[in-house]
Order: structure tokens, then C-alpha cells, then sequence
């Protein structure tokens, strides 16, 4: 810089004792002692297939399918690891009901069932999925049988929430219809209670006629006497107003002899 001063010109020196200070506090490079076991670096690649094929297509499946080849690989691992020296636990026939159903035709399951160390092989005619029982098998197979139990725990709790949230749906439905149902319930009563009201106002409004049916049906009989005795004064009335007329004109009615009908029906006319 053009103001920089004489001593700032001047190259920088680094001082040596304070190299030797950092040097001492620096940790020494220690080479590795030993190469990587192979063992170990196949057991390590062999569980990052068996995750990769859980992960990527297995765990992704329905709980149903996801857990069937769980369980089903896992019980595989679980005979080899306990009866290592069993042939019957080594192997299964590809025909097997169970395994086509669980792992071949799960989407993975044969590249889950691969990374365990399965391989085909044919025994008496009949194809088998089999492991060769050696110290890396059993280590791959102790490897993938942790990975599985891990992700059977995975499946079963996700499993386990759905179907919470299922029955929480189910009873907020069935707590919905309940409230319904009781607004209904409380709307019908109400309406009936209205109309009760209206019925008492009308009764109210325009009071029933005074001695009810049994007074009104006399009456009407009253009537009807009244109306028959009118009549008969009527025509009792017309009956002495032609006998006036007549007179001395009208023949003499001859003597009936007493309780004959003939008197007695004269005796009714007069």
C-alpha cells in the first residue's frame, strides 16, 4: 500500500520456537495397525441390502404384506441362528405356500431373502432357497435378523395408530349421529308442544255449547213433541170445524150396541 510503513515492507519471518510449540501440541499420525477385517466389510455390505430393501419396498407395502415378510424373514433367520447344524432350518422349498405368499410375491422380498444370504439350490428334484452355514452366513443373518426386528416394531406401531385413528373416526361419526338424532328428537318435541298450545287457544277461543250432547239431544226431542202435539191440536181444530158446518144436516148416527167395534171406533172419532 502506498502508506505502508518501512517495517511492514519487510518479509515476515516465522519464529521457530513457536513451530515447535504447535508441533508438540498436535496429535501424532498413527497409521492403521491392521487392514479392515473382510468379514466385517461383508457383514456391513450384506445389511445395507437387507435395509435397502426393507426401506424401499417392503416397509412401503400395507401393514398386512409389510409384516408378513417381516415376520416370515425373520423366523428364516431365527431356525438357522438356533439350529445352525439342522439342514431342515437352512433351507425352504420355493414352492412353499407361505413363502410365495410372504416374500416371493412382496414386492423385495426376494432381494430382502438374497441379502440374507439365501441362494437357490436343488435338493432331491425339488428347488429350495438355502443358506450355507459358515461364520460370515450366521453374521449376515444375525446383521439382517436386528435390521427386521427393527422394522417389524416400525410396521406394528404405524399399524397400531391407524387403526386408532380409525376407531377415533368411527366414534366421532357414531358421537355426530348421536347429536342428530337427539336435535331431532328435541325438534319433534317442540313442534308437538306448539301444536298442544294451539289446540288450547282454539278450545278457549270458541267454548263448546252449554249442556253438551245428551242437553242437545233432548232438546231436539222436545222440539219434536212440540211439533206433534201442534199437529194434532191442528187437526183436532179442522175435525170441529166441519162438524160445526154439517149441523142438523149430518143423519143421525144409529146406536151401536155396547163394546162393539163399530162404537167403539164412533166413540174415537167424536
Amino acid at each position: 500500500p502506498p502508506n505502508a510503513s518501512a517495517e511492514d515492507s519487510q518479509p515476515q519471518h516465522t519464529d521457530s520456537s513457536r513451530w515447535r510449540e504447535m508441533s508438540a501440541d498436535a496429535l501424532p499420525y498413527c497409521p492403521p495397525s491392521t487392514a479392515p477385517d473382510p468379514l466385517e466389510t461383508e457383514v456391513a455390505q450384506a445389511r445395507k441390502l437387507v435395509l435397502r430393501a426393507l426401506d424401499a419396498k417392503i416397509a412401503i407395502q400395507d401393514d398386512a404384506t409389510a409384516l408378513g415378510a417381516i415376520r416370515l424373514a425373520l423366523k428364516l433367520a431365527g431356525n438357522i441362528l438356533e439350529h445352525p447344524d439342522e439342514g431342515k432350518y437352512t433351507r425352504i422349498k420355493n414352492s412353499s405356500a407361505a413363502f410365495q405368499r410372504c416374500l416371493a410375491k412382496c414386492p423385495g422380498g426376494l432381494e430382502l431373502v438374497m441379502a440374507m444370504g439365501f441362494r437357490t439350490a436343488v435338493h432331491e428334484f425339488e428347488e429350495f432357497w438355502a443358506v450355507e452355514v459358515s461364520p460370515l452366513a450366521l453374521s449376515i443373518l444375525a446383521a439382517a435378523r436386528e435390521g427386521l426386528a427393527r422394522y417389524e416394531s416400525l410396521v406394528v406401531g404405524r399399524a397400531e395408530r391407524a387403526q386408532r385413528a380409525r376407531l377415533e373416526k368411527v366414534t366421532g361419526s357414531s358421537e355426530q349421529r348421536d347429536r342428530v338424532l337427539a336435535d331431532i328428537e328435541a325438534d319433534k318435541a317442540e313442534r308437538r308442544e306448539r301444536a298442544a298450545l294451539m289446540r288450547r287457544d282454539v278450545d278457549v277461543a270458541s267454548p263448546p255449547p252449554r249442556g253438551g250432547a245428551a242437553n242437545g239431544e233432548a232438546g231436539r226431542e222436545g222440539l219434536e213433541g212440540q211439533e206433534a202435539q201442534a199437529q194434532a191440536e191442528a187437526e183436532a181444530e179442522a175435525h170441529d170445524q166441519d162438524a160445526e158446518g154439517n149441523g142438523d144436516d149430518a143423519p143421525a148416527l144409529d146406536p151401536a150396541p155396547e163394546g162393539s167395534e163399530e162404537c167403539a171406533r164412533r166413540s174415537e172419532a167424536a
